[in-house]
């Protein structure tokens, strides 16, 4: 984990380095060029830091992850606005939120990391111990001597063992489900093969068992086979001393031994070392701390408790939400879309029947057009006319520019691309040369349709409540079944 948050950090070191680099070779240093700042509002001087260098690896990336729906869904939602820019704009800031959460993530993976490795250092070599009647707690151990790593320990730390009686019936049938589990995968005492499983403990009973062999070289108290010479077959006599507070039983167990092997040097120093771990650990059962060994033939052991290292776990949940949160983005520029679209078709009843009202009042049609988004604007302290009314004043300030009025009509339905509005803008566009007098009927008719799609969009989301709800109002009949066949049932 200590790489990955190290290559992160070098990465978003050399993306910072490339946006001061740019703002050198620009002569602005304050953030005059390039997106615009959000100090005020959105986040300051960390928030467009982050924005700048998605706006440099926008640079670079631009033709692998520009998406040609979001640019048409960009130039509806800011008609008058320069694509370049809202591009530019609009990937830099997915970047940085996706910049951010990547970030996160690591800091928040490597201080995991870092707090499992600190945790893991054993203070003064000492494990605490709990009381008897608390289960006991595995550890596992790391040892290094002379900062060369030997290996990892699994140990069991038991409680303190207090004064109290146990009976004899349990010790049996305790004894008698422990021969079975020690022989492991052996046929019989009489051909041992391989290691035998020499328990410390049975779950469901209380006992513990310490064990004993009378040839510690060839079969040691952990069970670990160590074979003889070859040719050679030696009895080994194995003692288990079964232990319940101050009670004890104790039970002789032959073996023989298997052919010979030769241990590695490394085998010999991880045996050695799990065999005196394990005498300390018997030693020290009547003190509440352990105290682990410190030394192994003249040498320093430094242990330390292995723990998980979720660090590297956190980065990849902070690398995929970064990810979603990237593509996702998409999502929500859709939705503005769709909300977009929404309002724009509640909104074109009211349009149609107040250019109908102005046209039945004696003004021209690019008059009355242009008056529906000015006296809107009038009306609203904020500035927000709606999407609607932003697409007519566009098209007023086209027809100020010198556009004939018939293609600045039909550049308003093209624009916006609902249907409503494609009808409406050639509606315009056809009827200017024949008279208010055809127009006016042609936009009664369309007041009137739209009237009617105004009403079956309404039936339609109402039907769509009814249905969410019908899944709850189920629900609550069953409480009240519930309610009422209880207590009838109480009756009998």
């Amino acid at each position: 984990m200590y790489f990955v948050g190290a290559a992160v950090l070098a990465l978003y070191g050399l993306l910072i380095y490339g946006v001061r680099k740019k703002e050198r070779a620009e002569g602005n240093g304050s953030g005059e060029k390039g997106l615009p700042k959000k100090d005020s509002r959105d986040g300051g001087k960390l928030w467009n830091l982050f924005v700048r260098c998605g706006e440099l690896l926008y640079g670079g990336l631009k033709g692998r992850i520009t998406n040609e729906r979001v640019q048409r869904q960009l130039e509806k939602l800011h008609p008058a606005a320069d694509v370049g820019q809202l591009m530019r704009e609009y990937y830099a800031q997915k970047i940085a939120l996706a910049l951010i959460v990547l970030l996160a993530g690591t800091a928040l993976g490597t201080l995991v990391s870092l707090q499992a490795a600190s945790e893991g250092f054993l203070k003064e070599g000492q494990v605490r111990r709990g009381e008897f009647d608390e289960a006991a707690k595995g550890l596992r151990l790391e040892a290094s001597v002379e900062g060369n790593s030997v290996g990892s320990f699994q140990v069991e730390v038991q409680g303190q063992i207090p004064s109290y009686e146990e009976a004899d019936r349990l010790e049996a049938e305790f004894w008698e489900r422990a021969e079975e589990v020690i022989l492991d995968e052996n046929e019989s005492w009489q051909q041992v093969s391989r290691n035998l499983e020499l328990i410390e403990a049975l779950e469901g009973y209380p006992f513990k068992v310490a064990w004993e062999s009378s040839r510690p070289e060839l079969i040691d108290s952990y069970g670990w086979v160590r074979p003889p010479e070859e040719g050679e077959r030696e009895e080994v006599l194995l003692r288990a001393s079964v232990t319940y507070g101050k009670w004890e039983w104790v039970h002789e167990i032959p073996a023989v031994t298997v052919p010979p092997r030769e241990n590695s040097p490394e085998e010999e120093l991880y045996g050695e070392l799990e065999e005196l771990l394990k005498h300390s650990e018997e030693g020290s059962r009547k003190e509440k701390d352990w105290i682990l060994p410190e030394e192994w033939e003249g040498h320093r052991i430094l242990w330390k408790e292995e723990r998980e290292d979720q660090g590297l776990l956190f980065w990849l949940v902070g690398l995929g939400t970064a990810a979603a949160v990237f593509f996702l983005k998409d999502k929500d520029l859709n939705g503005k879309l769709q909300e977009r679209e929404r309002q724009m078709k509640e909104t074109y009843p009211n349009i149609v029947n107040k250019l109908l009202l102005y046209l039945g009042a004696g003004l021209n049609v690019r008059s009355a057009f242009c008056r529906i988004p000015q006296e809107q604007a009038r009306k609203t302290a904020d500035g927000q006319i709606g999407p609607a009314y932003e697409e007519m004043l566009y098209t007023c300030h086209e027809l100020q520019a010198g556009i004939s009025e018939a293609l600045a009509y039909e550049r308003l339905g093209k624009r916006i691309g609902l249907q409503e509005y494609v009808r409406f803008g050639a509606l315009l566009a056809q009827n200017l040369k024949k008279g208010n007098g055809t127009l006016l009927e042609r936009l009664e008719e369309e007041a009137e349709r739209s009237r009617q799609e105004q009403m079956n969009r309404f039936r339609q989301s109402g039907e769509l409540v009814s249905t969410k709800l019908l899944v709850p109002m189920v629900m609550m009949l069953g409480i009240i079944m519930v309610m009422i066949m209880i207590p009838a049932f109480g009756k009998f």
